[in-house]
């Protein structure tokens, strides 16, 4: 792993500080922690009182809602930090379950320590406030997508987006079938279903985790059509 302060410079909340500003920044006030790949991080409603960046590996946060219905609302991979939006919030609770997808190095800063820090550096205090707004919308952008789109449309714009990742019109699903079906919020049958129409309907072609885009006009039309 790459040294921290070198990490942490990459993080929106730590733009525009210089290593040696990080380097002081850091000077005692944090700690490491530790788990291994399939560990819990969190529950939905543990305590959420730190900052805590990823340093190394990758999570996932997921929602269960009363039903026991399963829906994937982001991957984090360093230098993200873990439900930024809630350490100050009057319920100060973790919204959702984090799990680690791989082996995890978390760096983790107390509350009372990062009040002070936002307090003597007003670069790092707008960077947060910056973070903050831009989880709102991505979470504003995340309940639309769940709630209002067709199983066909969330899927068409998660190919538009794997496509505008690569230079040609091939890319691979990283993600199982289920991970995906998470993801969506729909079930594992209904996520095949929607594939193969599309198949169907000659917009992609699949080959194990392999997609090609056949039709790039129509996929897009579909991402950004209403409903």
């Amino acid at each position: 792993m790459k040294d921290i302060a070198l990490i942490i410079k990459e993080s929106p909340l730590f733009k525009g500080l210089t290593t040696e500003e990080l380097k002081e920044i850091l000077e005692g006030n944090y700690k490491e922690l530790h788990f291994e790949k399939g560990d819990l991080v969190a529950l939905q409603g543990d305590p959420c009182r730190s900052l805590m960046m990823i340093l190394d590996g990758t999570v996932r946060s997921d929602m269960t809602d009363p039903a026991g219905k399963l829906v994937t609302i982001a991957t984090l991979t360093a230098p993200d930090i873990l439900a930024p939006a809630f350490i100050y919030a009057a319920r100060n609770e973790f919204p959702v379950d984090i799990t680690a997808m791989t082996d995890l190095t978390l760096m983790v800063i107390g509350r009372e320590s990062f009040s002070k820090l936002l307090q003597q550096h007003i670069t790092v205090l707008n960077n947060f406030l910056r973070m903050i707004s831009d989880q709102t919308q991505f979470l504003t952008q995340k309940i639309r997508f769940l709630q209002f789109g067709t199983m066909k449309k969330k899927l068409a714009s998660y190919f538009v987006e794997k496509l505008a990742s690569v230079p040609g019109i091939e890319f691979q699903m990283e993600e199982s079938q289920q991970a995906l079906a998470d993801r969506f919020g729909v079930t594992r049958p209904a996520l095949a279903r929607a594939i193969g129409e599309m198949v169907s309907d000659s917009i992609i072609h699949v080959e194990k985790k392999k997609v090609t885009v056949v039709n790039a006009v129509a996929l897009k039309h579909m991402a950004a059509r209403e409903g």
